[in-house]
């Protein structure tokens, strides 16, 4: 057994969660159990353990390609309208992924 699976909180271990269907996450459940929510860095975690994080990146792009990873696409603009996009984004104005073309169309 890996050191990650013996101990999922050990230090240099991570996680993914992929809910078949949409997370429900209990707010007041950290609060009344006592324990935190954290965010990670996966780039700063592929700086400090690089032949960690290019497995981790295959792993995610193994997941991608067999089509479980599929994010929300809120919004998508030509490269001519590249300025659009990031006003778009600056005002929150759309849920999920950004996506910005190369080509028209």
């Amino acid at each position: 057994m890996s050191r990650c699976a013996a101990s999922p909180l050990a230090a240099g271990c991570w996680c993914w969660a992929l809910p078949a269907a949409d997370p429900v996450l209990d707010v007041n459940r950290p609060l009344i159990k006592g324990y935190s929510v954290v965010g990670v860095r996966a780039g700063e975690y592929g700086r400090r353990f690089p032949e960690r994080g290019r497995e981790h990146l295959a792993a995610v792009a193994r997941l991608a390609a067999a089509g479980v990873l599929r994010p929300t696409v809120g919004a998508r603009f030509p490269l001519a309208e590249a300025r659009e996009a990031l006003a778009a984004m600056a005002a929150r104005s759309v849920t999920g992924k950004i996506v910005v073309t190369l080509a028209d169309g």
